[in-house]
């Protein structure tokens, strides 16, 4: 059935004059690069932008958790914030798009477990805990999950 419009396709195309085939080939090219960019190259393209800007989000939020300025409490001397621990954290962690699974107050501070969490969502929410809320992470245990970009975090606060 695929040759018989295969050979209708052939005796079209050879009914054409030398010019026309010309054009219709010139067409062709065109048509395939035109596919070929809009379908192939400018989605990679867009993933690879993607990717990098995820990782500059992760280098960015890693880099403020490793400053020896940031986890020796600088920038927490001006923060005041009074609430408890755990408003402070079911607040925040609403703002963030993160669901705690279970809460434990400890202290001065809190346990948490969040479970199928993202990486990035969490590392920038436990920098934006200690920048805002003078809260620093004092055990951390994170565990990957099989989804990419998904963890399972527990870990401990204190003021």
């Amino acid at each position: 059935m695929t040759n018989k419009y295969f050979a209708l396709a052939q005796d079209w195309f050879e009914q054409r004059t030398a010019r026309e085939r010309l054009l219709l080939g010139v067409l062709s090219a065109c048509a395939l690069l035109w596919v070929g960019v809009a379908l192939i190259w400018q989605p990679l393209r867009q993933y690879r932008t993607d990717l990098v800007n995820k990782i500059a989000l992760y280098d960015a939020g890693l880099t403020a958790l490793e400053n020896p300025a940031f986890a020796a409490g600088g920038a927490a001397a001006a923060i005041v914030d009074n609430r408890p621990v755990p408003v402070i954290l079911t607040d925040s962690a609403a703002t963030a798009q993160l669901v705690i699974r279970r809460l434990e107050a400890e202290g001065g501070g809190a346990r948490v477990v969040l479970e199928e969490a993202s990486f990035d969502q969490v590392i920038l929410w436990l920098e934006a805990l200690k920048r805002e809320h003078g809260l620093s992470v004092s055990d951390l245990e994170m565990t990957r999950r099989p989804a990419p970009g998904v963890v399972t975090t527990t870990f401990a606060l204190e003021r």
